[in-house]
């Protein structure tokens, strides 16, 4: 076999890992992150009619939004976690439960029900964190309580980390 041949099938880092880990990939991931908690930011202030004034919108999200991307790195960090600490969990199920939660983290989180359900609560318990979050934040910055849920819940629903279901073995062929 020649040597472009060979690959290293365990050096292939799950998609995930990138919540957790710092590494380059990084200096993409925080401003684009923030732009996007921006831009969701700012379109639930105008679904609720917060500020009548762009100046006052404006100013609102320079003094928050970066609160609210560290917030969503946090609720990701936390999501994540359970899919890396699995084996604190694994007591609680069978060897062949475990086996297919594993090929679920290192292959395809479609691979089996097991595994998807890990990664879908994962991702429930990021976006139920980000809503308590950002509803803590939006209501220190001076939203009411009704306000800040509602723009949290938006928050939450856009922007939880969907890319934990990205397959890892996508990334073998390459």
């Amino acid at each position: 076999m020649r040597s472009s041949e060979y690959r290293v099938y365990n050096l292939i880092f799950p998609v995930y890992g990138i919540l957790l880990f710092p590494n380059p990939f990084w200096i993409i991931v925080i401003p684009v992150n923030y732009l996007i908690d921006r831009i969701v930011l700012s379109l639930g202030l105008k679904r609720e009619h917060v500020f009548e004034e762009k100046t006052e919108q404006k100013a609102f999200l320079d003094h928050t939004a970066w609160k609210i991307c560290i917030a969503g790195f946090a609720a990701d960090f936390i999501g994540a976690s359970i899919i890396i600490f699995r084996d604190l969990y694994k007591s609680f199920f069978s060897q062949e439960t475990m086996q297919a939660i594993n090929y679920a983290v290192y292959g395809t989180p479609f691979a089996s029900s097991a595994g998807l359900i890990v990664f879908l609560l994962a991702i429930l318990i990021a976006a139920v964190c980000i809503i308590l979050f950002d509803r803590h934040i939006l209501i220190k910055a001076g939203l009411d309580a009704h306000t800040a849920v509602r723009i949290a819940v938006l928050m939450a629903v856009i922007t939880a980390p969907y890319m934990i279901l990205i397959p890892t073995n996508a990334f073998y062929r390459f």
